[in-house]
């Protein structure tokens, strides 16, 4: 009976920090849905250090490769102006990418640029906006 309590206990407090990271994400997308003007967002956190920020057919994609990066690099300030204090997230990851479905069963995607960002730079980076 011990054994089968300690399950749940630990079932439950899973549940409960994996639904606190949803609510995270989804809220850091809606954030940067309004911001960009773009829905097609997506977010995905590896081990709570590392988020990749994905923009799939966004506008992004027709700039020149400098505009592009100082894009991302305006998408992870944003993110890190959205974290919790008590984010671990380590690393973000802006992504743009090409996405079309051919012929009903052909999926073409086509990553044009990645960029990665350290967190504790990028935080500095915001700090020295704000003096």
């Amino acid at each position: 009976m011990r054994l089968k309590n300690l399950l749940i206990a630990v079932l439950l407090v899973t549940l409960i920090c994996g639904c606190a990271q949803i609510s995270d994400m989804f809220r850091i997308i809606k954030a940067l849905s309004k911001e960009y003007n773009h829905r097609n967002i997506n977010i995905e956190i590896h081990n709570n250090k590392e988020m990749t920020v994905n923009f799939i057919n966004s506008p992004f994609n027709n700039l020149e490769e400098p505009q592009r990066e100082e894009k991302a690099r305006d998408i992870a300030l944003s993110c890190v102006s959205l974290f919790k204090p008590d984010s671990t997230t380590e690393k973000i990851i802006v992504v743009f990418t090409i996405y079309e479905k051919k012929f009903l069963i052909v999926d073409y995607t086509n990553t044009l640029s990645v960029y990665s960002f350290d967190v504790s730079e990028l935080k500095k980076e915001l700090e020295e906006k704000t003096i």
